[in-house]
């Protein structure tokens, strides 16, 4: 593996590590107040960004792979479930039940909306956002 994407992975497994330890210092053993299921929550919900945050670097790794050794490159939008099938896409973290995204033609994931657990997640510009949606958003990829 090259020292880009070992790096990478290091950097996505400590970001994977602190979520998890966050969401663990937020949660309470039993007598779960309600001030507590709001911080139980708000933890539950940085996990989730987290958790697409890592998902998509992980996808543009293997697109990224796939164009160095393929010499193939996928642009537009697709569905996770497309991705997961052609792209083999493995992290050790929840990845996505549903969801959209697109991918410019220098293989970043530009934009993409995502059900994980009961959760709708947003991402646009690098950055994961938790939604109070009840479903996946139909997103419109740039040309």
């Amino acid at each position: 593996m090259s020292q880009k994407g070992s790096t990478l992975l290091s950097m996505l497994l400590v970001i994977l590590i602190i979520s998890i330890v966050l969401f663990f210092m937020l949660q309470k053993e039993s007598g779960v107040s309600s001030d507590d299921n709001q911080d139980i929550d708000i933890a539950q919900k940085i996990a989730m960004e987290s958790y697409i945050s890592t998902y998509i670097h992980a996808i543009e790794l293997k697109v990224s792979e796939r164009v160095l050794y393929q010499g193939v490159s996928l642009i537009g939008k697709y569905s996770v479930l497309e991705l997961d099938d052609s792209l083999d896409v493995s992290i050790y973290v929840n990845k996505p039940s549903e969801g959209v995204l697109c991918i410019d033609d220098g293989g970043i994931v530009t934009q993409g909306s995502f059900k994980i657990d009961k959760y709708i997640v947003h991402y646009e510009n690098s950055k994961a956002i938790v939604m109070d949606l009840d479903e996946v958003e139909d997103i419109m990829c740039s040309e």
